[in-house]
């Protein structure tokens, strides 16, 4: 484990119990980098496993398709439909971080 920097914390004090209590330095320098923190049990990756995975994107076929997938009668189709064609008139917002 690296040393830790911070040299300015008060001494250890004692309860009534004698019984140590932490002191702020010995708490923020038990862990000093991330490369001393044991991650095996945040890095857990199941494998996905999909009964339906759609592709990329939002276009005509695959507004269909999501509609043939949840047996969409023809008028809830005709509504999502309707809805692309609202979004893709739609001006991409000024505002905001840019990202292309």
């Amino acid at each position: 484990m690296r040393p830790c920097l911070l040299n300015s914390f008060s001494l250890p004090k004692f309860n009534s119990f004698s019984t140590k209590i932490r002191t702020r330095k010995e708490i923020l320098c038990q862990k000093t980098q991330v490369d001393d923190i044991n991650r095996n049990i945040y890095d857990i990756k199941d494998k996905d496993e999909y009964e339906f995975k759609m592709k990329k994107g939002l276009n005509r076929e695959i507004v269909e398709e999501i509609s043939a997938k949840k047996n969409d009668p023809d008028w809830m189709k005709e509504i999502r439909l309707k809805a692309l064609e609202t979004y893709e008139k739609l001006e991409l917002p000024t505002w905001g971080a840019r990202f292309i």
